[in-house]
């Protein structure tokens, strides 16, 4: 016999993912905070994350989301991109759709 959970108990289980799901953003979007460098990059290519959800990226203003797995939102004046981001500590890396990766080392 199967056991249904009833209205209330699945309300409650809906409200509670949405919940953790936004946690994760947030948590994810302080660990983002301050300057990054592009590693291999020729030049001295800092990106800057602000808490208000803008950032600098090479000197250039732009904006940035969190969105479920994992994923950020980058908008620049010349480009829009949402790739898979890992933070681990002092290092963020950025998955693209085609399989690239970019790799930051947090600037102190």
């Amino acid at each position: 016999m199967q056991i249904m959970p009833d209205k209330k108990q699945l309300s409650i289980l809906i409200v509670l993912a949405a919940l953790f799901a936004l946690a994760s953003c947030d948590r994810g979007q302080k660990q983002i905070i301050g300057k990054w460098k592009l590693n291999g990059s020729s030049g001295e290519v800092v990106w800057e994350f602000f808490h208000n959800g803008s950032l600098s990226a090479a000197g250039r203003p732009g904006r940035y989301s969190f969105g479920a797995g994992k994923r950020i939102k980058v908008q620049t004046p010349t480009a829009t991109f949402v790739n898979q981001v890992k933070l681990e500590g002092d290092r963020m890396i950025w998955h693209a759709p085609d399989g690239s990766k970019q790799e930051f080392t947090r600037v102190k």
